[in-house]
């Protein structure tokens, strides 16, 4: 885990300018105190993140299988901003599949390592225990 820790502290500068594109998922994780990775979206879901020069940004994921509550698929839209003095990209969610999640901000540490994209997110706590959660994407030439 403090490994994991480390990765999302090393950031690149994460600019609008390098984040736009498309992107696809290559892996999605969640990883508990004790260091067991777990695959919330099952183990080879599928997604794509877009994000375009004027601030938009839009997330697809589908679940390999099913999640917790029976859902298998996950995506939101909305604006983003960067912040490469922290390494951070800030997702202002307008519209999501997720109803807890519209109208929120969520807050990714991003490092960017030529065409592959890692967004990590704040722990979360998950079932009384805090978590860390990180996505890996590739982009779409």
């Amino acid at each position: 885990m403090r490994c994991l820790m480390l990765l999302l502290m090393l950031t690149a500068a994460a600019t609008a300018q390098n984040l736009a594109g498309t992107w696809k998922l290559v892996s999605a994780g969640e990883w508990r105190p004790n260091g067991e990775m777990l695959h919330p979206y099952g183990k080879a879901p599928s997604g794509m993140l877009i994000y375009d020069a004027k601030g938009n940004v839009s997330l697809q994921l589908q679940y390999d299988g099913k999640g917790p509550a029976g859902e298998s698929y996950f995506s939101y839209f909305g604006t983003y901003k960067t912040d490469p003095q922290n390494g951070s990209v800030y997702h202002a969610i307008k519209g999501s599949s997720s109803e807890k999640l519209r109208g929120a901000t969520l807050t990714c540490f991003v490092t960017l390592d030529g065409n592959r994209l890692t967004l990590g997110l704040l722990p979360d706590m998950v079932n009384g225990e805090m978590r860390l959660r990180s996505q890996v994407w590739e982009r779409i030439p």
